[in-house]
C-alpha cells in the first residue's frame, strides 16, 4: 500500500471513529438528560399497556413542572430498587386520599378514574392503605395504581412513592409496530 493510500484510509477511519464517538456521546446525553427506553414487564398496568411492550419515557419534563394526576410514571421500585415500575399518579402532594367499595376518593369526593381502568381499587390485607382509612399525601410524595387493578403491586400495598423515585414520564409506545394505532406504528401516552 503506497502513502497516499495509507492517509485515505487513516483519513477514514478516523472520520469513523470521530462519527460514533459522537453519536455515543449523544446517545448517552439523550438516555442521561432526555429519554430513556423501557420494557413493559407484567400485567400491572393492562389493558392500556401491555407485556412486552417498549416505550420511551421522557424526563425532561419533570425537570420544569410536577407530575400531575394522570399521569404515567416509570420509578425505582420500592422493594427491589434495582428495577423500575411503572405506573399512574392517583393522588398528589397536599390530597386526602381514600379507597372505600374499590373507589378512590380524593379530597372527599370520588374520583372516577373509569378512563384508565374499569377495576375496583381494592385495598390489600396488610398493606397501606386500609378500607375507609384517610390520609394525606405528604409534600414530594405520590399515590400510584396500576391500571389493572387486580394485578398491579402499588400504593396500596407498599405505600408512596416520593419525587425522587421517579425517573421519567411514559411518552410514547413504539413496539410492537403491528398493534400501535396511529403515526406510523407509534402510540403517544395520554
Amino acid at each position: 500500500m503506497n502513502q497516499k493510500s495509507f492517509n485515505i484510509l487513516l483519513g477514514f477511519l478516523r472520520d469513523i471513529i470521530e462519527t460514533v464517538v459522537i453519536a455515543g456521546v449523544i446517545f448517552f446525553i439523550l438516555n442521561l438528560f432526555i429519554i430513556q427506553p423501557h420494557r413493559i414487564k407484567g400485567a400491572s398496568m393492562e389493558t392500556n399497556f401491555h407485556d412486552g411492550e417498549l416505550i420511551l419515557t421522557q424526563k425532561i419534563s419533570y425537570m420544569f413542572d410536577q407530575p400531575g394526576f394522570g399521569d404515567v410514571v416509570v420509578f425505582k421500585a420500592p422493594k427491589a430498587p434495582k428495577f423500575d415500575f411503572i405506573k399512574r399518579i392517583v393522588g398528589l402532594p397536599g390530597q386526602k386520599i381514600m379507597l372505600s367499595e374499590g373507589k378512590v376518593f380524593i379530597d372527599g369526593k370520588e374520583r372516577d378514574l373509569s378512563k384508565y381502568s374499569n377495576k375496583p381499587a381494592n385495598s390489600f390485607k396488610n398493606g397501606f392503605v386500609e378500607e375507609g382509612m384517610e390520609f394525606v399525601v405528604p409534600a414530594d410524595h405520590y399515590f400510584v395504581l396500576g391500571d389493572n387493578r387486580d394485578h398491579s403491586s402499588d400504593s396500596r400495598d407498599w405505600g408512596l412513592i416520593t419525587r425522587d423515585e421517579i425517573t421519567g414520564k411514559a411518552w410514547v409506545v413504539y413496539w410492537p409496530l403491528f398493534k400501535t394505532e396511529v403515526f406510523g406504528g407509534i402510540r403517544f401516552v395520554n
